[in-house]
């Protein structure tokens, strides 16, 4: 009897033994990357949580990764990693079972690696951190992470949502008003607070003929509101994209004519962090639905990053889809994105752009500005870019704040 108890055993353990010994490897499906100055992100896509092992590297620097039971037959374009520290990058294959992940680094600097487990949104990820910025990922976050109900996190410029249940919120914000007039044109006078607001009323209209996107302003009249209440406002409405119209003027500007698009700077995104975890009032709204007063520093500022990286790579897809599209409707004055530390473009866990309509400082500009034609043509080019910018998206899920759209979104309160 024993001895036949003893062989059942047997036999159970090699099979669990042997189901382990062959269980599915873990696959890598993807990879995407976060560059600013000294500093990268790099988030691979897999099937599964491997065991991670890292260590670095000395002459040349390398920072290498190991996953157990993983395959990692992937492609990586040559360029992911321009203008990062990253010089080259290359994996391979280790004993037939294991991936073998190398960065080649330009020179001697901290990395941490970790994984975050599944979410509504995503699958595991291994998260690998190389720069200057590493030192806030230097505590056991990555469980804590995934605890805190940050959905910012989990969105990305070219990773679509589930479906949801509300249509895409735009809050527009025509510059300047009151007291405030912003630039003036030098021939007929004309106040920039004035063709902005009536460019985001045409903005509006056209946005809130969409069944998917709903569209409010900061002002609808000519008042006086703080740059810091207007970002306060989108926050407060649940936005997913905040927009702000102007009009610019340079002196001795004649010439100067067209449209430009703007986003956020590294520097004013670095500053605008630094305030946010300053000020007690700013923790305690929080970002992206979740607060940060609760959090110890170092969790509080791997949160905010998180929520900016994203917010920033998504406001620069955004301001492309704008610029590309009101080409097609007006001329331009550059060709390419701008990026400056405009207040109104600071908030961290919402994609924000600046649109410069036209130059109040050249005569053309400023007559063509005064039209009504030429007024709905620029409300239908940023129109087109937010739609085209939309189009790669599913519904957003319900705001961690506003539980449904509010039944009056026209103008945000201004209390």
């Amino acid at each position: 009897m024993i001895k036949n108890i003893t062989c059942v055993l047997f036999f159970i353990t090699s099979l669990v033994l042997g189901s382990l010994a062959c269980a599915a490897p873990v696959i890598m499906k993807g990879v995407r990357v976060w560059s600013k100055q000294e500093s990268t992100r790099v988030v691979f896509e897999l099937s599964a949580k491997p065991k991670i092992e890292s260590l670095e590297l000395e002459n040349p620097e390398r920072y290498v990764v190991d996953l157990k039971n993983t395959q990692c037959h992937l492609t990586v374009k040559s360029n992911i990693f321009n203008n990062s520290p990253i010089l080259d990058f290359r994996h391979s294959m280790r004993q037939e079972t294991d991936c073998r992940l190398v960065f080649d680094l330009n020179k001697k600097l901290p990395a941490n690696s970790f994984v975050l487990e599944p979410n509504d949104s995503e699958g595991f990820r291994l998260v690998i951190d190389i720069g200057d910025s590493v030192g806030l990922f230097e505590v056991e976050t990555s469980e804590a992470i995934e605890k805190t109900p940050l959905n910012s996190e989990l969105k990305t410029a070219k990773k679509m949502l589930k479906p949801g249940t509300r249509p895409f919120i735009v809050a527009i914000d025509p510059g300047h008003g009151g007291q405030d007039s912003g630039a003036v044109g030098r021939k007929y006078k004309t106040y920039e607070k004035e063709v902005v607001l009536a460019v985001a009323k045409r903005l509006k209209s056209l946005i809130n003929q969409e069944s998917h996107m709903k569209a409010f302003l900061t002002r609808d009249g000519d008042y006086f509101i703080t740059l810091r209440r207007r970002i306060n406002m989108a926050r407060e409405m649940g936005a997913d994209i905040f927009v702000s119209l102007h009009a610019d003027s340079q002196p001795n500007g004649e010439n100067a004519k067209g449209a430009s698009v703007y986003v956020l700077s590294d520097k004013g995104a670095s500053n605008e962090a630094a305030r946010w975890l300053a000020d007690r009032e700013n923790r305690a709204d929080g970002i992206g639905g979740a607060k940060l007063e609760d959090k110890n520093p170092t969790l509080a500022s791997v949160l905010l990053d998180l929520s900016q990286t994203i917010s920033q790579e998504s406001s620069e897809e955004l301001g492309d889809s704008v610029l590309t599209s009101l080409g097609r409707f007006a001329s331009l004055h550059k060709k390419k994105v701008e990026h400056a530390g405009f207040v109104v473009l600071k908030s961290p866990d919402i994609p924000s752009i600046l649109v410069e309509l036209e130059f109040l400082s050249n005569h053309d500009g400023e007559l063509r500005l005064r039209q009504s034609e030429y007024q709905q043509k620029l409300a239908e080019g940023v129109f087109s870019g937010l739609r085209d910018y939309f189009s790669k998206r599913t519904l957003p899920p319900a705001h961690p704040h506003v539980q449904e759209v509010p039944a009056g979104l026209d103008v945000a309160s201004v209390k």
